[in-house]
This record gives C-alpha cells, sequence and structure tokens, in this order.
C-alpha cells in the first residue's frame, strides 16, 4: 500500500506512539523522517504483524480457554439448579397429594359410615369407635378444626410460596439484565476502540 502523502512511497513502518498522529499511524520512509517521533516508536511492518499475531494468539488462547471454562460452569451451575428445582417441586407436590389424598380418604370414611347405614350391632369395632365420637359430636369437630387448619396453613404456605418464587424470579431477571448490560457495555466499548485504530 502507498502512502497518502508521498504516493510513490510504500508504507513500511506502524507509528505505536501514544499520540494521534496525522499519518493515521501508517509511515512511509519519507513519513518516518518528517514524523519527528523516536525512532523506536516506528515498527517495521513485518516485526509489527508479528508481534500482533502472537499478542492475538496469547490473548484468544486464554480468552478462549478461560470463556469456555465459565461457560462449561454456568451450564453446570443451570442444570443443577434445575435439577433441584425440579427434585423440589417433585418432592412439594408429592407432599401436597398425599395430604390432600388423606383429607379426601378421611372425609370419604366417614361418608361411607353413613352410606352404609350401619347396624352398630353388626359394625367392626373401628366402625363402632367412629359412630360413637360421631353421635357424642367429638369426632367431626374434631376433624373439621384440624382440615380447616391444614387449609388455613395450606393457603399460608401457598402465599409464601408464590412470594418466594416471585423474589427469585426477580433475582434471576435482573441477573439476566445485569449481564446484557454488561454485554452491550462490552461491545460499545470494543466498537468504539474499533473506530479509534
Amino acid at each position: 500500500m502507498n502512502c497518502q502523502y508521498h504516493n510513490q512511497t510504500q508504507i513500511s513502518f506502524i507509528c505505536i506512539s501514544p499520540h494521534t498522529c496525522k499519518c493515521k499511524r501508517k509511515l512511509c520512509a519519507k513519513c518516518l523522517f518528517d514524523h519527528e517521533v523516536d525512532v523506536k516508536l516506528a515498527v517495521p511492518i513485518e516485526i509489527f504483524q508479528e508481534k500482533a499475531v502472537m499478542k492475538l494468539k496469547e490473548f484468544q488462547l486464554q480468552q478462549t480457554t478461560q470463556s469456555t471454562e465459565q461457560k462449561f460452569k454456568f451450564k453446570s451451575i443451570l442444570s443443577q439448579t434445575q435439577n433441584i428445582l425440579k427434585q423440589i417441586w417433585e418432592e412439594l407436590s408429592q407432599s401436597i397429594n398425599q395430604r390432600y389424598d388423606w383429607i379426601q380418604k378421611e372425609n370419604n370414611t366417614y361418608l361411607e359410615l353413613n352410606i352404609k347405614n350401619l347396624n352398630p350391632a353388626e359394625s367392626s369395632y373401628t366402625d363402632l369407635e367412629k359412630l360413637v365420637k360421631i353421635v357424642e359430636g367429638t369426632a367431626l369437630k374434631d376433624w373439621n378444626f384440624e382440615k380447616n387448619q391444614y387449609m388455613i396453613n395450606a393457603r399460608r404456605y401457598l402465599k409464601q410460596l408464590g412470594k418466594n418464587n416471585e423474589k427469585f424470579y426477580r433475582k434471576v431477571k435482573l441477573g439476566i439484565k445485569r449481564n446484557q448490560v454488561f454485554n452491550q457495555q462490552e461491545f460499545q466499548i470494543k466498537f468504539q476502540n474499533s473506530l479509534i485504530l
């Protein structure tokens, strides 16, 4: 490539001085003479290219290795989180189903006693005990109290679970947003730096 100021002369040097020069860092032999910068800051193109390639290779290898490791760690953590959440979901679902199945079973037991229209003399000891407690008024009262207490606790738990889910969701969204902002800032810095060069 020929020099823009000296059309007949080919560019031979790159200025690595921290100043902004009118030659836009590309120097021919005549520009080097006019440039008035320490000759050590004018690097021959071949040497500059070798150094740049070496630095790029060195940087790329480190960056690639580090980013690959970090990406793997993120994937691993996300996978672990997914497995933990799945396990929690299954345990919670099983626990809730067991409780509601138990409530339904107890309700059915009382309903069956009513449907059977049992003859107390022919009833089993267990059924007779239940019938006695029903007649006394304690069994159904105790059962309704216990069932209502569970329902109250279940509503509280459900409300707290909803709040915890919302907090977790907000934290994850905030982390995603921060990551996106960071990525945008990095892109803008790199873009601005590329314009300067």
